[in-house]
């Protein structure tokens, strides 16, 4: 395929683990690459659970996934 680009996902995770509100904040502007952002962070599934020290109910990330060539 040869594409390159960065995707910013956006999500919510639950002190137990759980994965939600899981939408893309700025495109890579290559549809296959932004679906295969969201897939990434399907596939892991669960998260661990939040350290003991963790007293929030949930943390909202922003993450950038690039994908380049070599």
């Amino acid at each position: 395929m040869r594409k390159q680009g960065v995707a910013r996902i956006a999500f919510t995770l639950s002190k137990n683990g759980v994965v939600s509100n899981l939408r893309i904040v700025q495109s890579s502007g290559i549809k296959s690459l932004d679906e295969a952002s969201i897939k990434a962070i399907k596939k892991v599934g669960r998260f661990p659970v939040f350290p003991a020290g963790i007293n929030k109910p949930s943390i909202r990330y922003i993450i950038p996934i690039s994908y380049r060539l070599r």
